[in-house]
């Protein structure tokens, strides 16, 4: 699964030195004898020591959330299940085969959540069988006892009535099965689509609903004909019933995990694919045909990257992957059948140089690393979400070259920081969990892909690959735990690497070191002082790692230098340097999770920042550098988009002419489009516009990315307003939600009223971080009607944003009010009411950070 986070750190406000500091005592302890006296008195003084603090002992074992007990073990399930749109009801009825796993058994407990039960069987005889049911399980009796190797079949015949009991922040809804515009009175399209991951399909079918259960399936679904379904394997038939229905049978003919099953019901266009001899199909609605396979751009690439970097073919018989409407997360890898949510169903010129890859390789790489072998607990979920965390890197570095790799670890390695500074740290392997839906954090994802990162590096490539190999062909088909792993790198490497796994995956933390530099040039030598002060209480005392310096010295030369870090403090030399260091660097190619404090002075920030080939080291140094020596002609030539966005920022209009040019050029030919855009957007600021010429072929451009028809036409209002609003004429604005923020921005302008019809026109389609700027635009023009309509429309828009379920959105009318409340165009006591007004849609929101971070832009706008 892939959570798609909402706000994206690019880079901490301060310095990525750790934050907590723990004081050792180190002073040592000698005891001190006076064996040559003996003084003795009749009335001794004795000194009454302080008595020790009772040590708490706790009467309690600490929570251990063990891997499920296997009683039974399912081989096969067969699902026969038609829908009752209008109740919400799944009708349906499983044969399910299974035996005893080890020990006899009398009955059978299987996990069926809020079903109707009407009846149980023995499918063998059709008698029977004695069940109690208490809406969670089901218990049945069987006729005598069974041993292990005894095989039978169970008929129950059920309805289920799938409903939401709780959800998480990764997964929001635990329906299990989803009736999307049951009454088709919505609009957006019919539709049926599960959600199985944790424990959430047992709501539409009975099973023993734990990772490390697996079976084959046979699923066929009753639809109406105008629907299309999917669901794991192969369709192995399609047959055509009475009064306009059509019966649809798939089967999965490789064991699997009862939360990796899955179906979807709706109307669909599969659009095909073919990747060596494996089917792919990618499923979409009738309106982004077209653009299908631009939507899962580099699948078949990818399959065969993949395929040839663990030396592991893709394991199954065909690879579909379909978009569906509400999903309640990013997406999901069901085996063979992946969902995703809506926001990857984009126009082909909304994909370019802003595509799918990172999720599409995610959910890809699962098929080895998550279905292939599958955690045997939510305890060890980083197993399934680690790998497919570490793919997402693999392939950028792969297709769009190593800086593009670097800048994706940069932004996971700060995005656990940041969660490890408010949410608290855990070990990654975590048995101590209160919920099992609390495990899908930056730990299981972040930090699980860059400790699978730093394991490559320290046993190195080949070695690393091999090990993945032999892990997948040892334990194909079954459930894996972090010894696994383990156990697969020390078979290949030879090496006991007990202590790797030990504190990276069992123990909580990370290494936060405070490091100090002192040259002294009598003995030509660096003494490197280097203190872990991660605090001791909740995290490891001592890492133990491989330090890596880069010594900079005058004429640009680097010297690299290694030493192995197992102290609290710890002292090197390095001797031989005829030159004080400009500045020495630790960690200079980013691999360790260890953010130092380096007491970098601006002259040493501003070198690194002006030499190092290292997006990380850049990004990192950006804060305490000197704006005005960061040499930015050389940031807008490096080769991440990342850093010449920045250094598009950097630009002023007392820059000089060349860095101005190069802007300009920029503008007209920049190879990806989001450093064009802001080149166009920039070149306006910097008073040397774009010809209004080439700007409105720019913005009646039908090949360009809508992206830089955007910034086009901002760029034209800023420079000539009616120009911008007679071009925008001529543009179908709905082509695309990226044009829309634009237009609002240009309407929202001319302080005309009439405007706001484009706004109530457009408010339902805008999606995603488009209505942040169009809702701040919308509200600003409603600032110009009298005082009560104005609060009328707004109080409405309120109303509509509480009852939404687009984050977006919400976002997009606080900052408006944020944005009315600064721009003094109302009164006082208008403001205050504005803030009551938007006080619910503040509240409205389930997750706690982005609820704070929406008030506190509320309340900086006081």
């Amino acid at each position: 699964m892939k959570r798609i986070p909402f706000l994206l750190i690019v880079f901490l406000a301060v310095s990525c030195g750790g934050t907590k500091k723990a004081t050792v005592d180190s002073t040592p302890v000698t005891e001190i004898r006076q064996l040559d006296t003996l003084v003795v008195s009749d009335d001794p003084q004795f000194e009454e020591l302080p008595t020790a603090p009772e040590e708490h002992i706790p009467n309690e074992l600490p929570v251990y959330q063990a891997s499920p007990r296997r009683m039974i073990d399912i081989h096969h399930t067969a699902l026969d299940l038609s829908f009752d749109w209008t109740k919400k009801e799944v009708l349906g009825q499983a044969l399910i085969t299974l035996s005893p796993y080890f020990y006899p058994i009398d009955e059978i407990v299987l996990d069926a959540k809020n079903f109707e039960i009407q009846s149980v069987q023995r499918k063998e005889n059709n008698q029977p069988l004695e069940y109690k049911y208490d809406g969670e399980q089901i218990t049945i009796q069987l006729e005598k006892r069974r041993y292990k190797g005894d095989e039978l079949t169970i008929s129950i015949d059920y309805i289920a009535r799938p409903s939401r009991t709780g959800g998480s922040d990764a997964i929001t809804g635990d329906n299990g099965l989803f009736f999307i515009n049951a009454d088709g009175t919505e609009d957006k399209p019919q539709q049926i689509w599960t959600q199985g991951e944790t424990e959430h399909n047992s709501k539409w079918f009975p099973t023993v609903d734990k990772p490390n259960e697996r079976m084959t399936t046979d699923i066929t679904l009753t639809v109406d004909d105008r629907f299309k379904t999917l669901s794991n394997g192969l369709l192995i038939e399609s047959k055509q019933t009475t009064d306009g229905q059509r019966t649809d049978h798939w089967r999965m003919d490789q064991p699997h995990a009862p939360y990796l099953v899955m179906i979807a019901v709706g109307d669909f266009v599969k659009v095909e694919d073919q990747w060596k001899d494996i089917p792919l199909g990618y499923w979409v609605e009738p309106e982004y045909e077209e653009d299908a396979k631009y939507i899962f751009d580099n699948t078949p690439e990818m399959l065969t990257y993949f395929s040839d970097l663990i030396g592991t073919p893709y394991p199954w018989k065909k690879y579909d992957q379909i978009v569906v409407r509400d999903y309640v997360s990013g997406a999901m890898e069901n085996t063979t059948a992946v969902v995703f949510g809506e926001f990857v169903q984009r126009k082909k010129r909304d994909l370019i140089d802003d595509n799918n890859d990172r999720i599409v390789a995610h959910e890809l790489f699962h098929h080895w690393f998550g279905d292939l072998v599958t955690t045997e607990s939510w305890s060890n979920l980083t197993m399934n979400e680690g790998f497919a965390n570490y793919s997402e890197h693999l392939w950028r570095a792969h297709h769009y070259g190593k800086y593009e790799g670097q800048a994706q670890l940069f932004d996971e390695k700060y995005g656990y920081i940041y969660s490890s500074q408010t949410s608290g740290i855990h070990p990654l392997i975590y048995f101590s969990y209160k919920d099992k839906e609390d495990m899908f954090d930056a730990h299981a994802y972040n930090k699980g892909g860059l400790v699978l990162h730093m394991l490559r590096h320290e046993v190195g490539d080949k070695a690393f690959f091999a090990g993945l190999k032999y892990y997948l062909e040892r334990n194909e088909y079954s459930a894996v735990e972090a010894h696994d792993l383990r156990l697969a790198m020390e078979h290949v490497t030879g090496r006991d690497l007990n202590w790797f796994f030990n504190q990276w995956y069992f123990e909580a933390g990370h290494p936060e070191l405070d490091i100090e530099y002192t040259y002294d040039s009598t003995s030509q030598s660096l003494d490197i002082l280097v203190k872990q002060t991660q605090d001791p209480q909740s995290s490891i005392p001592i890492f133990q790692i491989p330090a890596t310096f880069h010594i900079h010295t005058p004429g640009d030369t680097v010297q690299q230098v290694r030493f192995w870090l197992n102290q609290r403090e710890q002292n090197f030399t390095v001797e031989g340097l005829t030159n004080a260091p400009t500045v020495v660097n630790f960690n200079p190619d980013h691999v360790l999770l260890a953010p130092a404090e380096q007491h970098f002075t601006t002259e040493q920030a501003t070198y690194l920042v002006n030499h190092a080939d290292h997006v990380g080291v850049i990004l990192e140094n950006l804060q305490k550098a000197n704006p005005i020596l960061i040499n930015v002609d050389r940031l807008l030539d490096f080769p991440a988009k990342d850093i010449q966005l920045i250094a598009l920022d950097m630009v002023q209009p007392g820059s000089s002419q060349a860095i101005r040019d190069k802007v300009k050029e920029m503008a007209l030919h920049a190879e990806n489009s989001f450093v064009r855009e802001k080149a166009i957007l920039i070149t306006g600021q910097l008073g040397q516009p774009l010809d209004e010429i080439k700007l409105i072929a720019i913005a009646q451009s039908r090949e360009l990315p809508y992206r830089i028809i955007n910034a086009a036409l901002l760029s034209l209002r800023a420079s000539n307003p009616q120009t911008a609003i007679e071009v925008l004429q001529t543009i179908d604005v709905r082509e695309s939600p990226t044009l829309v923020p634009g237009a609002a921005s240009i309407f929202a302008e001319t302080r005309d009223p009439q405007h706001l019809s484009f706004f109530e026109e457009n408010k339902t389609f805008v999606k995603g971080q488009s209505a942040i700027p169009f809702y701040s635009s919308y509200l600003s023009l409603l600032a110009v009607l009298e005082p009560g309509k104005m609060m009328e429309s707004i109080a409405g828009l309120m109303s509509e944003g509480r009852e939404s379920g687009d984050l977006f959105q919400k976002y997009g009318l606080v900052k408006g009010v944020a944005d009315l409340i600064r721009s003094e165009e109302i009164e006082v006591n208008q403001a205050q009411v504005l803030k009551e007004e938007v006080n619910p849609v503040i509240q409205s929101v389930d997750n706690p950070n982005y609820r704070r971070f929406f008030q506190s832009m509320l309340d900086a706008a006081q």
